[in-house]
């Protein structure tokens, strides 16, 4: 049987029959929410974002919605006469790249008069709404004989064609034929000419000639990466495997030969299959898929790159890994969605918004609340990380064994999940010892020689991919020396900032992404920072004088702007004073009493104080002054 037109259905069913008080609110990561964006759009099928930020929701019964400005415009864009049994009906949109100057937009639809196929349209836009009589006819498809499998998604690619996913009409022969057009991707140019350079160009005939890669049964959604051009496709299975595949020229993906993995050299086989029962996660039918690539990141570094995808049945949405080898491990990363989740986009924002049907249609948003870094201190008597979830006095909310009396403290993103983890450096061999875990006691992840005795350490993110690393500050002469790796090895960089009897240290000073050294200067309670990383000598682009004699200094994003502030730690009355503004001397904006005498400051992510994480590609990199 075929499950999308039970689906379909369903749609209705869960609608009517399901009290509201049954709804179960989203499972997110920590530091993460929900928003609702529109609601009561009735039957949506997708939606995209235009290139001036409206996001446009195609409606299955044929009208086109505008969301402008976080406001549902009451006028749609246009309503087109569809034909809507199943899954007939309006499917897709896509915005020319010169969207801009000739104000194109592309409209895949079921025709209501016979007899009844899908087309694809080019509309004009004037302002909010189509131009009155703009329609223009690209593709007009194969008549259809049943009322599922017709696919519908449209992107314009990296090389400037129109990509067109076609469904099979739920023939599985159709798939495996260069006859027609049905159970396909489609590559055609802007104006609905064929590309000369299309695989099967000289192979196909006449409209056929358009087939860009064949072997799929209901290619629902497809989407291409920012910067790569990668392709994957969403290919729902019939009675196994939901698929995503990768969009490459000339490929067959073997429906109705097989569905999920094979081994035929003849047909390419899935990056990823996940069943319909038997392990996790399963499902029903893939809809929705989006890699994490947005010009300005909102997420945590460990999403960077991501492809997410969803289930319309399991209302969950997981992640794979692009760069990983086939078959890719997926991880999750929200449950219990708006029922019925049917599409996937990553906003300009940097944010994840989803479309699903169930509440009447809506489009909700998924965004990551920048955290702030929280103090803690290390306490050698004991060997303890005393950690605090807010900046304010109180007692600790985690503590954490780990180390040996004569280490120095320090703590870091050391795997890129938002998380910053208790390490130490043993100046007695040059030594780190590093742990991932937040456990108590924490247990040892990663040991490693970087620096001669009686260095000090420094924490930072040098390369901006989202986990930190290490460095040393060398008191007897004033040199960083900086690694990229946590293993043992020489330095990736060595500079000369600051001189003897300074104090080593590294943050975001300005929200670059990256960390970069600075100093403390004890005889003056200055602090001496630079934006750069380099095999140089440099001068400091920022001094700033904060703190008072015998203070011991540390950094953090005490206000979640992604930009490191600095502090200092006062024995004399155990109060920790924290800056914003690195940049500017003055006034703390932030003083809490935590800790006792001997104490040494620190300050990060911990887990329960808003994780995972910085909202930007680096993390705060908390740096310590080394015990005495």
């Amino acid at each position: 049987m075929h499950r999308l037109i039970r689906l379909m259905a369903c749609f209705v069913i869960v609608v009517l029959l399901l009290p509201a008080s049954t709804a179960k609110a989203i499972t997110l990561p920590p530091s993460f929410l929900e928003t609702n964006i529109a609601s009561s759009l009735g039957p949506v099928t997708g939606f995209e974002f235009a290139p001036d930020g409206r996001i446009f929701v195609s409606i299955q019964t044929g009208a086109v919605r505008v969301i402008k400005n976080g406001s549902l415009l009451p006028t749609p864009f246009v309503t087109l006469s569809v034909e809507t049994t199943q899954e007939r009906g309006l499917q897709g949109i896509a915005f020319d790249p010169n969207f801009a100057t000739n104000h194109y937009v592309y409209i895949y639809y079921t025709t209501s008069s016979s007899p009844i196929h899908n087309r694809l349209s080019r509309f004009t836009a004037n302002g909010d709404v189509a131009a009155a009589g703009s329609e223009l006819p690209l593709l007009d498809l194969e008549t259809l004989s049943a009322a599922n499998h017709n696919g519908g998604d449209l992107h314009f690619g990296p090389d400037g064609k129109l990509y067109v996913s076609v469904g099979e009409n739920a023939v599985p022969a159709n798939s495996q034929t260069l006859t027609n057009r049905l159970g396909k991707i489609l590559r055609i140019n802007a104006d609905g000419t064929i590309p000369t350079d299309n695989p099967f160009y000289n192979t196909a005939t006449g409209d056929n000639r358009a087939i860009w890669a064949l072997g799929l049964r209901n290619p629902f959604k497809f989407t291409f990466q920012n910067g790569t051009g990668r392709m994957f496709i969403n290919d729902v299975g019939q009675v196994a495997f939901e698929e995503i595949n990768d969009g490459i020229a000339g490929s067959n993906y073997g429906w109705a030969v097989y569905e999920g993995y094979s081994s035929d050299p003849n047909y390419r086989s899935p990056l990823y299959a996940y069943p319909h029962s038997g392990s996790t996660p399963n499902g029903c039918a893939i809809t929705g898929g989006t890699f994490y690539n947005p010009t300005t990141e909102q997420f945590p570094p460990i999403y960077r790159g991501k492809y997410f995808f969803m289930d319309l049945c399991s209302a969950w949405i997981y992640y794979v890994d692009p760069s990983d080898t086939a078959p890719l491990t997926p991880t999750a990363f929200a449950a219990a969605t708006t029922g019925n989740p049917v599409d996937l986009e990553v906003g300009s924002d940097g944010s994840l918004y989803y479309a699903a049907r169930n509440s009447g249609g809506v489009i909700n948003k998924i965004s990551f609340a920048s955290p702030v870094d929280t103090i803690g201190v290390y306490r050698p008597t004991g060997t303890v990380f005393h950690l605090r979830n807010s900046n304010t006095t109180g007692p600790a909310d985690l503590s954490i064994t780990f180390g040996a009396s004569t280490d120095v403290p320090i703590v870091g993103d050391w795997n890129g999940d938002g998380i910053d983890t208790p390490g130490v450096f043993r100046p007695s061999n040059g030594t780190f010892l590093l742990s991932d875990s937040y456990s108590n006691p924490a247990t040892l992840t990663y040991s490693f020689v970087f620096g001669t005795p009686n260095d000090t350490p420094i924490v930072g993110d040098w390369d901006g991919d989202g986990k930190d690393s290490v460095g040393v500050f060398r008191p007897s002469n004033g040199l960083i020396y900086l690694r990229n790796t946590l293993t043992t090895g020489f330095a990736d960089f060595q500079m000369v900032l600051g001189i003897p009897g300074d104090v080593g240290l590294a943050g975001d000073w300005d929200n670059d992404g990256k960390d970069s050294p600075g100093v403390f200067r004890p005889s003056t309670n200055q602090f001496f920072l630079s934006n750069q990383v380099c095999n140089c000598s440099v001068f400091a682009d920022y001094t700033t004088t904060f703190g008072s004699s015998g203070d011991t200094p540390f950094v953090g994003d005490w206000d979640g702007d992604r930009r490191t502030g600095v502090g200092v730690f006062r024995t004399s009355n155990n109060t920790l004073y924290l800056r914003n503004d690195p940049t500017m001397s003055g006034f703390a904006d932030i003083d809490a009493s935590f800790g006792v005498a001997g104490d040494l400051p620190l300050a990060g992510h911990w887990p329960g104080s808003g994780m995972p994480g910085a909202g930007s590609a680096a993390e705060a990199a908390p740096t310590f002054l080394p015990k005495p």
